[in-house]
């Protein structure tokens, strides 16, 4: 099974992303930046769904350090926050973001993003 980190600091946002996607893949969780980094070098999941606004460390951040590091630059991330205006996306596709959702978000929209990732980087058959 697949692992789909979600880094949110806001629990209730975790625990709805997690009754969307465990039905398919398995849901890793990190409520900061810092304990992401950690995950990620620990368990290397298949994409992670990361918001911007963390404690101790920030999405931006962490994707940065993800993509400029060989080791992990091919995991998808999919930002994902409410941070709508045109700068915060640039500035989340210029930190080496696959994509970038706004909240609310759907989560038919949420799937549907994780497996056109997961297959354009072939971690998953269509």
């Amino acid at each position: 099974m697949k692992k789909i980190l979600i880094v949110e600091d806001d629990l209730d946002i975790i625990d709805v992303l997690r009754i969307i996607l465990e039905d398919k893949f398995e849901v890793l969780e990190a409520h900061n930046g810092i304990k992401a980094i950690n995950i990620i070098y620990e368990q290397i999941p298949d994409l992670i769904v990361l918001d911007i606004t963390l404690p101790e460390m920030n999405g931006y951040q962490v994707c940065r350090l993800l993509k400029e590091d060989e080791i992990y630059q091919h995991i998808p991330i999919i930002i994902l926050t409410s941070k709508s205006q045109k700068r915060d996306r640039f500035w989340g596709i210029e930190a080496g973001a696959d994509k970038y959702i706004t909240k609310p978000f759907d989560a038919d929209d949420i799937i549907a993003s994780i497996e056109e990732l997961l297959i354009k980087k072939g971690k998953l058959e269509e």
